[in-house]
């Protein structure tokens, strides 16, 4: 992309998944990524990718207070609530804290305040230590956006390289 369009700033927001449909439905937002359990009749979709899921503590901690871990309260995001296989699975969490930003549950994982779930890439760090004990879950990403509007120019270009990423099996690495 940036060699096609070297001028061409992307700007990235995080949003609750909610939240990106609605924007994506009343024209705020032109594409949207997010989990792909989302559906609304005027938004197309297309598969990007699934991200492992594994749960995690400060790697500060030894190894007999990893054991009990599901003692110290999950801290997961809101927008990981509504895609999150904890519930689904009907794991017991007796202790939950909500918090908006991954960034601030990555941090409060990693001060040893609780115990999460974050994307695997994220726990490559070395900040992170995985609980084996505890299942690991993938969340299928994907990119959405509006049925109503035809962008052109590098817009339409970013949406083609999503659904080449899409039609190659999501193997094909999308362009720098």
């Amino acid at each position: 992309f940036v060699k096609r369009y070297p001028l061409i700033e992307i700007n990235l927001e995080f949003k609750a998944p909610e939240d990106l449909i609605s924007g994506l439905t009343d024209g705020a937002f032109v594409y949207g990524i997010t989990n792909g359990k989302q559906f609304h009749e005027s938004l197309d979709q297309v598969h990007w990718q699934s991200i492992v899921q594994v749960p995690v503590v400060s790697s500060n901690f030894d190894s007999k207070i990893i054991e009990g871990a599901r003692d110290l309260p999950l801290i997961a995001t809101s927008h990981s609530l509504s895609r999150s296989d904890i519930f689904e699975n009907q794991m017991e969490v007796p202790n939950l804290w909500v918090v908006e930003q991954s960034t601030t549950q990555m941090s409060l994982i990693k001060e040893g305040l609780g115990w999460g779930y974050l994307d695997s890439f994220l726990v490559q760090t070395g900040d992170f230590t995985i609980i084996d004990r505890l299942p690991q879950f993938e969340v299928n990403m994907s990119a959405f956006k509006s049925r109503f509007s035809e962008p052109s120019g590098p817009v339409k270009y970013l949406w083609e390289l999503f659904v080449q990423h899409h039609d190659a099996g999501g193997t094909k690495s999308l362009p720098a």
